[in-house]
């Protein structure tokens, strides 16, 4: 019983890993552009706490996964099985089976979300209590979450937004020990990446989702003209918002190098353009990659420009 429960485990954190991976650095990205948002912090604290914050962070976004895989497919398996991407029945296999069941699938989230409050109390020693209120905040969020897709998915988006808020401030707070609201945007921004990444999926699941009685934002879209309406929009705010950032001096003028994600979003809209949700499962990805462009990329300028103490006003 215990090997079959182990190799549930193993399998399950296999998944997380190779269905979600390409999520991890979007919250971890927003957490270096906010220890580096105001040039080098190595000058305001060392990099043991650095590391302990980006580990905390780390275990934060596993949990955030784990509750929404375990909340998103345990009540109904086999009547999602007919509507299920081969990521999600690989997922549904697993859960489905003998070896591994609610209990150990919950300890994960449970576990991990755990160990990045831990982080928080650890670095609000260093910081003061405002660092662990945060983590207990973004505790909170995963857990809203988790249960906003199952009973009001069209405010999961708007949740993903305030964590990259969450996340960027209370990493600003650790590296710096204070939270500057000049560039709180920039929290946003982030946060509005990561959104527009899960805006995607949820549209590939439209059809889980009607059948499951959710209202997310895709849906919403749908009834106003089709879900490629919400797509551009949340691009456009975000080269609006990084553009402006940008004029204002809040981001240096390096940020601008990430710009030509912008023809990947462009080549995206024009093939989706009036068309349904199906047509998108093969965007996904790409959608993705184009997020970790400016993400990424804008997390490396900080990272870069905040060591070099260039670009800033």
């Amino acid at each position: 019983m215990l090997g079959w429960s182990l190799q549930g485990f193993s399998a399950y954190l296999r998944l997380l890993f190779k269905t979600r991976l390409i999520g991890i650095p979007a919250t971890l990205s927003a957490s270096v552009a906010g220890s580096f948002s105001l040039g080098n912090p190595l000058g305001h604290t060392d990099p043991l706490t650095l590391f302990i914050l980006y580990l905390g962070v780390f275990m934060a976004h596993l949990s955030v996964d784990s509750f929404d895989d375990y909340f998103d497919f345990k009540k109904d398996l086999a009547r999602l099985k007919a509507v299920a991407s081969d990521a999600d029945l690989e997922l549904l296999t697993i859960l489905s089976r003998d070896s591994i069941s609610a209990r150990p699938l919950l300890a994960i989230g449970v576990s991990t979300m755990a160990l990045g409050i831990l982080a928080g109390v650890y670095l609000s020693t260093l910081r003061g209590p405002l660092v662990l209120v945060l983590a207990l905040l973004g505790s909170l969020v995963i857990l809203v979450y988790t249960g906003l897709l199952n009973r009001h998915g069209y405010l999961a988006e708007s949740l993903l937004v305030l964590k990259g808020l969450l996340v960027f401030m209370g990493s600003q707070l650790v590296a710096y020990g204070s939270i500057y609201t000049t560039t709180i945007p920039i929290g946003a921004l982030f946060g509005l990446v990561s959104a527009t990444v899960a805006y995607t999926h949820h549209i590939t699941h439209m059809p889980v989702d009607r059948s499951l009685g959710r209202i997310t934002l895709p849906i919403l879209f749908e009834r106003v003209g089709g879900p490629y309406i919400g797509y551009i929009s949340m691009f456009a705010m975000i080269y609006a918002a990084l553009i402006s950032l940008v004029l204002v001096g809040v981001l240096p003028v390096f940020s601008l190098a990430v710009l030509p994600a912008v023809l990947i979003h462009m080549d995206i809209a024009r093939r989706t353009w009036g068309r349904g949700y199906e047509v998108f499962s093969g965007y996904v990805i790409r959608t993705a990659i184009g997020c970790r462009i400016i993400d990424v990329g804008l997390a490396s300028t900080l990272a870069v420009t905040g060591l070099l103490n260039i670009g800033y006003t």
